[in-house]
């Protein structure tokens, strides 16, 4: 058990460290992880869309609504560690639970990394 978890910790680090490379200054890694780690906003794919369901007026005979999300739990480095758990995982026989638990415990990895930076 300590080793998926010691490799997801790991991945999850150094997916956060490749993210921060792309921002230049060290002013903006801090402005980035304050405003990541607020409302959780690091585990959106698309923190800034408001949320919405609502019916078009063009498409009042269909009823329809469309939708509009955050993409909770879609955001690259969330998925990149639970990638990463699946894999770990994909040679296991025994069943462990629902993988919304891996989605957790990736998001968890991602939160205490941005802590670290």
């Amino acid at each position: 058990m300590n080793n998926w978890r010691c490799d997801i910790g790991k991945h999850g680090y150094w997916s956060a460290c490749d993210l921060m490379e792309s921002i230049c200054t060290p002013e903006e890694h801090e402005e980035f992880v304050s405003d990541r780690l607020h409302d959780l906003r690091y585990i959106y794919k698309y923190p800034d869309r408001k949320v919405s369901a609502s019916y078009p007026c063009s498409q009042t005979l269909n009823l329809t609504p469309i939708k509009h999300f955050k993409g909770a739990f879609h955001s690259m480095l969330v998925l990149e560690v639970y990638s990463l758990y699946l894999r770990k995982l994909s040679s296991v026989t025994n069943y462990y639970g629902h993988q919304i638990r891996a989605l957790a415990l990736a998001a968890a990895a991602v939160c205490q990394c941005m802590h670290f930076l």
